[in-house]
């Protein structure tokens, strides 16, 4: 008989612990259901002790119910704090008070608020809470929109981390693919200089064929600032692969070549690329800009080095290259831009031929020569300002065409000085 009593009193004592926990939930439950109506911080508070309490227990720790709650109240908590920053912001455009709470608020709640969010969906067998999970879909906006006010404020790697955080939770909890956040990501990192998480996030874009021509420009950019010679050129080789008409990719690769002393290979690209689309002309004008390299070499400190024994037919392929981008785009600013400063370098070559020139009737000959070359370059330049009104270096050259042409007195020059001086 004691042996009976003694069993009884100890299922009667593990049903009170029991009891305690679920009174632990339903009082969890209560308090939160109680702020809810009264906002009283104190029934928040009293809401998280049990809370707290009943997650950790092995008598209530497995339903889903406790985690659910566990959502609800610590989103509540983050909810709570963000509003008093908001309220005490000294802003008054309303949308800047709250991009001040989220640059300022602490996310930890909402970090928890989610995982619980999260245990509650793995444990509710029942689908009893189905909230759970479309609440989980409204927090990458948050975590978005805290990115974002960190980005305002220019703290770029603790932006970049949200960014990324907001990416990881749409494709955990929602199973969406949030390319938008992790581009933001990029670029965050790539301006506070962590170059290798911003590479790491482009990779992923590019894996997932998001704007894959802006994307690999955006990288290179960063393989540019990191210095990593080898990447980027491994990664331009894929991104002309892909894009083979891309402007800014051949020039890239022009560059390259050029730098390595590789003029035929840089022609051989150009002219590949102009078999494809012959009416483009952008191709005609990165093949003129070439050639005009070729004829205007320069060291690595960009000092002029001697004229190439075939500077003349350089310089006459140049000129058939820009005269075909200016018949397919006569309106271009960057086309008039090249072919006047073309015939600006031009002209200053034979310039300077005409100053180390001994014999002074050749030397005459060859000035009256660089002034009717530089003749040519001024109405390009003058086109390319009518395209432009504020670009200073158009202005500045033609400033000093006008005055190397004997156009110092004229209208035109002192309606550009006076451009030049505001």
């Amino acid at each position: 008989m004691k042996k009976l009593l003694l069993v009884f009193a100890a299922l009667l004592f593990i049903g009170e612990k029991l009891s305690a926990q679920n009174n632990n939930l339903t009082s969890a439950v209560m308090y939160y259901q109680g702020y809810l109506k009264s906002k009283d911080p104190e029934e928040l508070s009293k809401a998280k002790a049990r809370i707290d309490s009943a997650s950790k227990h092995p008598d209530t720790q497995n339903k889903a119910k406790t985690w659910y709650y566990r959502g609800e109240i610590y989103y509540m908590l983050f909810s709570s704090k963000w509003q008093k920053l908001k309220e005490a912001s000294i802003e008054n455009d309303n949308k800047k008070k709250e991009d001040e709470a989220f640059r300022l608020v602490d996310m930890s709640e909402l970090e928890t608020s989610l995982a619980a969010y999260k245990k509650c969906m793995e444990l509710d067998a029942k689908k009893d809470y189905p909230d759970a999970k479309k609440k989980t879909g409204m927090y990458s906006a948050f975590f978005s929109n805290k990115a974002i006010a960190l980005y305002n404020a220019k703290k770029f790697e603790d932006a970049g981390a949200f960014f990324e955080k907001s990416a990881e939770i749409n494709q955990s909890y929602m199973g969406s693919i949030d390319t938008a956040s992790i581009d933001n990501a990029a670029l965050a990192y790539g301006k506070a200089k962590n170059y290798d998480k911003s590479i790491q996030m482009y990779n992923k874009l590019l894996d997932l064929k998001y704007k894959k021509e802006m994307s690999y420009a955006l990288m290179l950019e960063i393989l540019n600032l990191k210095g990593d010679d080898a990447g980027y050129k491994s990664t331009l080789t894929k991104a002309r692969a892909e894009f083979p008409n891309n402007y800014d990719f051949i020039v890239s690769e022009l560059n390259i070549f050029l730098k390595e002393g590789k003029s035929e290979e840089a022609i051989a690209s150009i002219n590949k690329a102009i078999e494809k689309e012959p009416k483009n002309y952008q191709l005609y004008l990165v093949l003129g800009q070439t050639y005009t390299k070729m004829a205007f070499p320069k060291d690595k400190d960009n000092k002029d080095l001697p004229k190439p024994a075939n500077f003349d037919d350089l310089v006459k392929k140049a000129t058939e290259a820009f005269t075909k981008a200016h018949e397919l785009k006569p309106d271009d600013f960057k086309v008039n831009y090249s072919i006047g400063a073309f015939y600006n370098n031009l002209g200053a070559g034979k310039m300077k031929a005409a100053q180390d020139e001994k014999d002074m009737k050749k030397a005459a000959a060859m000035e009256n020569e660089a002034v009717e070359i530089f003749k040519k370059a001024i109405p390009y330049l003058e086109k390319a300002h009518d395209i432009d009104k504020g670009d200073r270096d158009t202005m500045k050259a033609l400033k000093q065409l006008y005055a190397k042409t004997g156009q110092a007195d004229s209208p035109k020059y002192k309606e550009i000085e006076d451009l030049l001086k505001n």
